[in-house]
């Protein structure tokens, strides 16, 4: 038998087998493609806004007329937006726009058109600068609701804080009053005395030591030539409910006076006694004094037995050692005698004591 020779042809390598690939990845994978190629073609189609542009739209106008003016605040270039007629000055070009809208609703009357913007921005930034100065009248919305507090009275408009506030103006001193309340409480004591400088006498001493006086720099209105206390004694002879504030108010004896001082704020009394003029910051004691000034008929023989009543306590008196006379002196001389007698007698007790210790 007869083999067949072995063919010389050399054999191909097997090609090593591949997991097929599903059919949704390659559809993904085409979706995903095709996508970036649209996006890439829009990009390049697609134009960026240039700064000039974005420049132009920060500095246009609002209107016709208006000016722009470039200013450095805090190191850096702000712009101030112009109106044509009254030259107000807008620190925000919105703002101004805004403005702008009212100036043609109203046929390029700013003075309205100011009016209206007031009354819009009411409690809030107006994005002007010094807005008080373009006010010609006292705005509707801003001007208070409630009546004067009486005949004669006025009301000033106030911007505090870029907001309005409203205060009242008394008829004859004008007292200028924060609130409505406090004003509505004086022109009852106006009513009550019949003069302003009594009725704010009373109302100082109502308010004395709290902060509800609401009234801008009260202490000018004060008169020294007519203190509380002249008002006070008379409402209260006059009045047969006020018997406390006449007690209170009325001088230890007579000869006696009375001054009014300013400490903090709030007023302080204090009572002057007729001969040697001795200053007490306390009514009780000036009446405890009077009681020896007429029981002894003298100044000098009273202060000397009320000094020796206060020893160790306050005399409630304006610098008291101006006042002593030669028997207070005389009083610590002895006092400095007696004191050596005293160190000798206790020498030998304290040896004593160290000997017991030993």
């Amino acid at each position: 038998m007869r083999y067949a020779a072995p063919s010389r042809v050399p054999a191909t390598a097997a090609a090593p087998s591949r997991a097929p690939v599903p059919a949704r990845k390659v559809a993904k994978k085409r979706n995903s493609e095709n996508e970036e190629d649209c996006r890439g073609a829009k990009s390049k189609n697609r134009r960026m806004p240039s700064t000039e542009t974005s420049a132009r739209r920060l500095t246009a106008l609002p209107g016709p007329g208006w000016k722009r003016t470039v200013t450095s605040e805090y190191g850096r270039n702000a712009s101030h937006w112009i109106s044509p007629i009254r030259s107000i000055a807008f620190r925000n070009r919105p703002l101004a726009c805004e403005f702008e809208e009212l100036r043609r609703r109203f046929d390029n009357d700013e003075v309205q058109a100011w009016e209206d913007y007031r009354r819009i921005k009411q409690g809030s930034d107006t994005y002007v600068i010094n807005p008080s100065q373009y006010d010609t009248k006292p705005i509707k919305s801003t001007q208070s609701r409630k009546p004067p507090p009486g005949p004669g009275w006025k009301h000033k408009l106030v911007s505090e804080n870029e907001k309005n506030r409203c205060c009242w103006l008394s008829p004859t001193r004008n007292i200028e009053f924060k609130r409505w309340a406090p004003a509505c409480e004086f022109e009852k004591l106006r009513e009550e005395f019949g003069n302003e400088v009594r009725a704010w006498g009373e109302y100082r001493r109502r308010k004395a030591g709290s902060r509800t006086c609401l009234v801008v720099s009260p202490r000018q209105y004060d008169d020294d030539d007519y203190p509380i206390a002249g008002r006070t004694i008379k409402t209260a002879v006059n009045t047969s409910n006020q018997t406390g504030t006449q007690r209170s108010h009325s001088p230890p004896g007579p000869g006696w006076k009375d001054k009014i001082l300013a400490e903090g704020q709030t007023n302080c009394r204090h009572w002057i006694s007729p001969t040697r003029n001795i200053e007490f910051r306390r009514r009780s004691h000036a009446c405890e004094f009077e009681e020896l000034r007429l029981k002894l008929g003298n100044e000098v023989q009273a202060w000397e037995e009320y000094r020796k009543t206060k020893v160790g306590f306050d005399t409630c008196v304006v610098s008291a050692s101006q006042y002593d006379m030669v028997g207070v002196g005389e009083k610590s001389k002895t006092e400095n005698v007696a004191t050596p007698n005293k160190a000798r007698a206790t020498k030998p007790r304290r040896a004593k004591k160290r000997m017991f210790e030993r």
